[in-house]
């Protein structure tokens, strides 16, 4: 069974959605789910938007940009977390 995968676009920018992080884009940054509290928010190639890392509460687009900022800006950067 395969899962649901959609696109969206949020402030100019395009995102892959998809439930599993395994089913990942290669072209642009993905949200994702599934993986529950295991692995934290941030995978390389996007963010976890499971409720269940966020205290039960929908992550908002603003929420997202910021995140994914502090992504970029921080774990991208430092190698000692991203390996």
């Amino acid at each position: 069974m395969s899962s649901v995968q959609l696109t969206t676009f949020l402030n100019g920018e395009n995102f892959f959605l998809t439930h599993k992080p395994t089913d990942h884009a290669k072209d642009c940054q993905t949200l994702f789910g599934h993986t529950h509290r295991y692995g934290g928010l941030w995978k390389s190639f996007g963010f976890n938007v499971g409720v269940d890392l966020n205290h039960f509460r929908l992550f908002s687009e603003d929420n997202i940009m910021y995140m994914l900022r502090q992504k970029e800006k921080y774990w991208d950067e430092d190698m000692a977390i991203n390996s």
